[in-house]
């Protein structure tokens, strides 16, 4: 007979042999155990002890691992909850790729009549709903049901209901609060009449589907407007007429209406989600008044000034622990492999793949003062760069030197989760043709390429010090000198690019480049007196 420890120890080898990170209480073994799993830190409860977290030792908070973990847990719960399914505007986030947990979440359920939340933080939850009294679970296409439909969020296949269901079950408080998102998925929305017919006669609510017809013909998607127009005229007799009121807060921005049109509801997502930022910088003035341009030959002496401080800070920010003296030795070229650990030669190989990048990113510069044309060519080479010193050492292969990331990608500490590894391809062609297009001052195109290429996240690793590489490849071309952002900021720049990425708010993103960007030319022109 085991010992309760000995107990523990078993399940828990047993759980990770079975790479199971997420489970239901049944599964837990004896209590004594299960107590000594809590109290070890090795088990975490969620969903009001509903679920368990199986953690791997880190200094991370409990509740920042249930949120690693969230797509999975709500995958478990829609499963202890069936037929069920992701629905209202979980479900259109999910079908335009946004993947990043939001801190409400509404599962639509057909198996009784219970309604219930679970708090998974104190920050998020999420909301178990039953369907409409004597309206089947197929006609919101409840998992299981004939009509039912995943998506894939965060690497887990998740059932949201239909979009001829969302068209009718979101609320004019949910229209109201993320227009920007809503008309990013109506653009390209394609639903059959027959299929609106159907939901409409089981909840019809011809004010709110009316609304959304609206939104659908000024997102330029006119015939959807036309069939949820002829849907109510068939099953009512008369179509709503919209109120001025009403109307009035129901308008699309400028950014989803004169988006590009693209191929996907994702795409659609990120173009109005760029323009909608860039807009936010550009009424808040950020980075204006330009300053003078400095002629190309000045901004390389700039950047070649704050090399080595650059080199220690963006390698030092992405959680390597070099120090200043082993930069030194990488730029006086005295750094070996000899005698090194691996651990040492890693830090060793990074560093020198930083500076070789660094010299890449100048070679880049325009001849002449103005814009530079981002390319994926131009980006792989960057990564390629970054990465030959830890190729020529055997730590890394080449294999993800020429393509994007084909796994999903997590960001360590951050709330964000990064669009699934099939979009990034097509997320990556439309960032360099948007960044390309971007008209707005140095600093404003340099913040939104930046949080732009980090959002994407494109590759397994190095996104960080290739994105404030491309951020100075801006900056630079058009004249403005290398800004980096030391250790010390370190906290400040990633809450200020978080809430650009999870709150889709980006004035603090904007003022907190401005400011190093103010920073920067007063360190340029000490090193240009200096070179004098």
């Amino acid at each position: 007979m085991p010992t309760p420890r000995d107990e523990a120890r078993q399940w828990a080898t047993r759980i990770s042999a079975a790479e199971q990170v997420v489970g239901t209480a049944d599964q837990l073994p004896s209590p004594p155990a299960t107590a000594i799993l809590r109290r070890e830190r090795i088990l975490l409860d969620a969903l009001d002890g509903a679920a368990w977290v199986l953690r791997v030792p880190s200094e991370e908070t409990d509740d920042t691992v249930r949120l690693r973990v969230y797509w999975r847990l709500v995958r478990l719960l829609i499963q202890h909850s069936g037929p069920a399914a992701i629905d209202r505007l979980a479900a259109v986030r999910g079908l335009v790729g946004d993947e990043t947990p939001r801190k409400s979440l509404v599962i639509r359920q057909g198996r009784n009549r219970t309604e219930r939340t679970y708090r998974l933080t104190p920050d998020h939850e999420l909301v178990i709903t039953p369907m409409p009294e004597r309206v089947a679970p197929e006609l919101a296409g409840l998992e299981g049901t004939a009509m039912a439909r995943t998506v894939v969020v965060g690497s887990v296949p998740l059932p949201v209901t239909t979009p001829a269901w969302l068209l009718q079950a979101l609320t004019l408080g949910d229209l109201r609060a993320n227009l920007p998102l809503v008309g990013a998925w109506l653009r390209g929305l394609a639903v059959g009449l027959s299929d609106l017919e159907r939901v409409y006669t089981a909840i019809g609510r011809p004010i709110v589907f009316a609304r959304i017809g609206e939104l659908a013909r000024e997102a330029g998607n006119v015939e959807l407007a036309d069939r949820i127009e002829t849907t109510i005229h068939d099953l009512r007799g008369r179509v709503p007429s919209p109120s001025k009121a009403r109307r009035g807060a129901l308008v699309l921005p400028p950014t989803v209406t004169a988006a590009p049109r693209t191929s996907a509801p994702w795409l659609d997502r990120f173009a109005e989600l760029l323009g909608r930022g860039a807009d936010e910088l550009r009424t808040a003035k950020v980075g204006l008044p330009v300053p003078a341009a400095l002629a190309r030959a000045d901004i390389l002496t700039v950047a070649r000034a704050a090399k080595r401080e650059d080199t220690y800070h963006s390698t030092t920010i992405e959680g390597y622990r070099v120090s200043r003296d082993e930069v030194d030795g990488v730029l006086a070229g005295r750094a070996t492999n000899a005698g090194r650990t691996p651990d040492e030669v890693r830090r060793l190989m990074a560093l020198k793949g930083y500076t070789v990048a660094f010299d890449k990113t100048l070679e880049l510069l325009p001849a002449h003062t103005g814009r530079v044309h981002f390319s994926e060519e131009l980006i792989h080479g960057l990564n390629a760069a970054l990465w030959w010193p830890s190729i020529d050492a055997g730590i890394v292969t080449t294999t993800d030197l020429s393509s994007w990331r084909n796994r999903p990608a997590f960001i360590r500490g951050s709330l964000h989760v990064p669009p699934g590894h099939e979009k990034v391809h097509g997320l990556m062609a439309l960032y360099c043709r948007l960044v390309n297009e971007l008209d707005a001052s140095p600093v404003v195109r340099a913040a939104i390429a930046h949080w732009a290429f980090e959002t994407i996240h494109p590759y397994p690793d190095g996104n960080g010090r290739i994105g404030r590489l491309l951020m100075n490849l801006v900056l630079g071309a058009e004249g403005q000198p290398w800004i980096t952002i030391v250790v010390d900021d370190r906290a400040e720049y990633f809450t200020a690019l978080q809430r650009a990425q999870v709150d889709e708010k980006f004035r603090s993103w904007g003022q907190f480049l401005a400011t190093r960007a103010a920073r920067a030319r007063a360190a340029g022109r000490k090193a240009l007196a200096t070179n004098s």
